[in-house]
């Protein structure tokens, strides 16, 4: 078994909505319930500061994706 990380980015906008509205509820309630990781980190540089923030959760706790048979 292998553990794979994906970035999903705006240019795919059904997709990027859906998965964006199902972490909207989890996010509120603390992720209650739901297996999750999380990292935060800041970066400093060219004048600029960046704050990236990323969620995983298992995908079998999404519900089913747009196309997901691709």
């Amino acid at each position: 078994m292998a553990d794979y990380v994906l970035a999903l980015k705006a240019n795919h906008p059904t997709l990027h909505g859906q998965v964006k509205t199902w972490f909207d509820q989890p996010i509120a309630l603390d992720f209650e319930g739901i297996t999750f990781s999380y990292d935060e980190r800041v970066e400093k540089g060219h004048h600029r500061t960046e704050k990236r923030q990323v969620w995983s959760v298992p995908v079998s706790q999404l519900p089913p994706l747009h196309q997901q048979s691709e």
